[in-house]
């Protein structure tokens, strides 16, 4: 048999030296467990947000699983209370509890039954566009849909509990963006953690939507991280609208910069059905860009679906870009003309969990 170094000897004892030291810190944690039930049937509520919010505000969130139990780790002691989030239906919100250092606590929630009704909102009176618009407005209702969706989406994307296979493409569209002129696609060989990513709020806020780059400009699109980050809700503001064309029966909850951003941004819709309050896609589009390279089909899509279990995932999404080119002008010069559309994005082929299993097979995809 080989021997072993020295050096590779000394490291286990090190590590256990370190995981001793530690041990009574990492029993220092402080848990909260529980079980959530539908307030109707009194059955175990499967797919629930349960968020933890503690003396700072927001500390944690899991969903709940098949039995409706959960379980979270509370970053610190102090005063907390659970809400429970439902798509459809109004929040739920446990009594205060006190978390001291190292507790485990056991909570007993019963989800509302009321449903948030969306259908017939009006709309006429929501055409200013607010910062973070108070509770009780109609846009807030709507939002508050959205956000249960985006923020699922979040937390399944962190939890890596799904793989996701996606067939990727570009294509070069005329300047109208209504014809295919070419057309690649690559279906990935491999399952990936995340289907698509923007970059962080804080970088595209700060830097812009689009990146000057030596082999063409650099498009990004927003994910649900950035819809509902800070960053993003403080320099965008909210209204209603209802939907037209290929929206049309949709609630959405529109967002554009607010006044004295030069930096290229976005402005779209968050699109909700107001049958069921479940999030639908997001639509966009690019504010500052050169005058020049404007058109309607600039832009783009990021479509989301919920999963039975409660959790929603991205399953399509693309990016609308204008190509360029010079064209001589009236003075003998030559100026920046659109000269096409260049569409990037792609969709989700098979979703499976970590045992392998087909959770979603997507069926061709819309966008």
């Amino acid at each position: 048999m080989r021997s072993m170094p020295y050096s590779a000897l000394k490291f286990p004892v090190f590590l256990l030296l370190a995981l001793l030291f530690l041990a009574p810190y990492a029993a220092q944690a402080q848990v909260v467990r529980g079980q959530i039930l539908n307030g109707e049937t009194g059955l175990p509520l499967e797919g629930a947000l349960i968020v933890l919010q503690g003396p700072a505000g927001e500390v944690g969130a899991v969903m709940s699983n098949a039995t409706g139990r959960f379980l979270i780790r509370a970053p610190g002691p102090g005063s907390h209370t659970l809400r429970a989030d439902r798509i459809g239906h109004a929040s739920t919100t446990s009594d205060p509890f006190s978390l001291a250092v190292g507790d485990t606590v056991d909570i007993r929630m019963v989800a509302e039954v009321r449903a948030i009704q969306l259908e017939g909102l009006e709309i006429s009176g929501e055409r200013r566009c607010e910062i973070r618009p108070e509770a009780g407005r109609a846009v807030a209702t709507v939002w508050e849909e959205a956000r249960k969706a985006l923020a699922a989406a979040v937390l399944t994307e962190a939890s890596g509990f799904y793989r996701y296979r996606t067939i990727r493409f570009l294509r070069e569209l005329d300047k109208e963006g209504r014809r295919v002129l070419s057309e690649q696609r690559r279906a990935s060989q491999r399952f990936q953690l995340t289907p698509f990513e923007s970059l962080p709020a804080e970088t595209l806020i700060a830097e812009g939507f689009i990146r000057p780059d030596p082999d063409g400009d650099l498009y990004f699109a927003p994910d649900a991280k950035v819809l509902l980050s800070d960053p993003f809700l403080d320099t965008h503001c909210l209204t209603l609208t209802a939907g037209r064309g290929e929206s049309a029966g949709l609630l959405g909850v529109g967002f554009e910069p607010i006044g004295g951003r030069e930096l290229p941004d976005i402005r779209g819709v968050v699109w909700v059905d107001p049958a069921t309050g479940e999030l639908r896609y997001v639509d966009y589009t690019y504010e500052n860009l050169d005058p020049a390279l404007r058109s309607d089909a600039v832009g783009g899509r990021v479509a989301f679906q919920g999963l039975p279990n409660g959790s929603w995932i991205v399953t399509e999404w693309r990016i609308r870009m204008p190509t360029a080119a010079l064209s001589p002008d009236f003075r003998g010069g030559r100026q920046l003309v659109l000269a096409g559309v260049r569409e990037v994005g792609g969709e989700v082929d098979r979703v499976q969990d970590q045992e392998g299993n087909t959770i979603l097979e997507a069926e061709r995809a819309t966008l």
